[in-house]
């Protein structure tokens, strides 16, 4: 094999084995482990603010007709990032799509949720965080729908 050759396969190798290789076609966590990571700490509005804050990632979106299966994509590239001042950017693809102020507030008695002066849907309903996984879970008529956020800084 000549020079030439060796490197070509070297640089495609590399390039390979460099690529982002997140499965967006399965939940990174079932709802049951999420909760119980969630319910090993005890969650108050201020830990939950402090931890929001950073650029989280969207991962991962399911629902009732999507439990488990299924490449879901339609976020993909899609970021938050919590500031200290109560702002949010959500950026898609490096370009802001919107910005908002947000508090965290309690939902009900075991569970907190975010507050948002321009709603999105995203973040809709009850948090769970764990580890370096946040969920928001939202409880509607029409079912249960998670969006799932990793950490990123």
């Amino acid at each position: 094999m000549n020079r030439v050759s060796i490197g070509i396969t070297v640089l495609i190798t590399f390039t390979i084995l460099s690529c982002d290789t997140e499965d967006f076609s399965i939940s990174p966590m079932s709802g049951v482990e999420m909760s119980n990571c969630y319910n090993q700490s005890n969650w108050v509005d201020t830990l939950i603010r402090d931890e929001l804050i950073g650029k989280w990632q969207w991962i991962y979106t399911e629902n009732n007709s999507t439990l488990g299966v299924g490449k879901n994509k339609e976020h993909l590239n899609t970021y938050v990032e919590f500031f200290l001042d109560s702002t949010l950017n959500v950026t898609i693809n490096g370009v802001l799509s919107s910005a908002t102020r947000w508090a965290v507030v309690e939902e009900n008695s075991e569970r907190y949720g975010l507050e948002l002066e321009s709603p999105n849907s995203l973040f809709n309903g009850g948090i769970l965080i764990c580890d370096e996984l946040a969920s928001f879970n939202e409880f509607s008529s029409e079912g249960v729908t998670t969006n799932f956020f990793r950490k990123n800084d």
